[in-house]
């Protein structure tokens, strides 16, 4: 890790893209080309997922024009799906969020089905910081890093 606590742009490796299907029903990709991408699991049930989301949504108020871009990818299965759309709106959260409902991206991206587990990709969609967990205080140490990778060149 560099100074900044994000993974050396030699030894990142890179995230294939996928399309995905939004809560609203729009379809994205995973990862905006040429943004730096938050892809940030959860879960509605998750307490400290409802502590750091928080934290992403004002980095996507802020940062969103800036180069930023955010996929909160919900794992919840089929006992809490219908509580995602309802949690997203009563929050007022701006970011996009995606249901896996078949745990495709779970499976691909966070093989142990952690909540919170976060990645965070350079402009060139490679892994540039991976976190588990939240504690009070890791927003800052998010900053840090999106802020270092916003400043790299695409």
């Amino acid at each position: 890790l560099n100074a900044e606590g994000a993974i050396p742009a030699e030894s990142r490796q890179a995230v294939t893209n996928a399309d995905v299907q939004l809560i609203d029903g729009k379809s994205a990709k995973l990862v905006e080309e040429g943004q730096v991408s938050i892809i940030s699991f959860w879960a509605t049930w998750c307490g400290p997922c409802m502590q750091e989301l928080p934290w992403f949504d004002k980095f996507h108020r802020k940062l969103g024009g800036k180069g930023l871009s955010l996929r909160a990818i919900s794992t919840d299965g089929p006992e809490t799906a219908a509580q995602v759309a309802a949690l997203v709106k009563q929050k007022k959260w701006a970011f996009p969020v995606v249901h896996d409902k078949d745990g495709q991206l779970v499976n691909r991206l966070n093989p142990r089905g952690n909540n919170p587990f976060t990645l965070v990709l350079d402009k060139k969609g490679r892994i540039a910081y991976v976190h588990e967990g939240y504690a009070p205080g890791d927003e800052k140490s998010y900053l840090k890093v999106l802020k270092t990778l916003l400043k790299e060149p695409k």
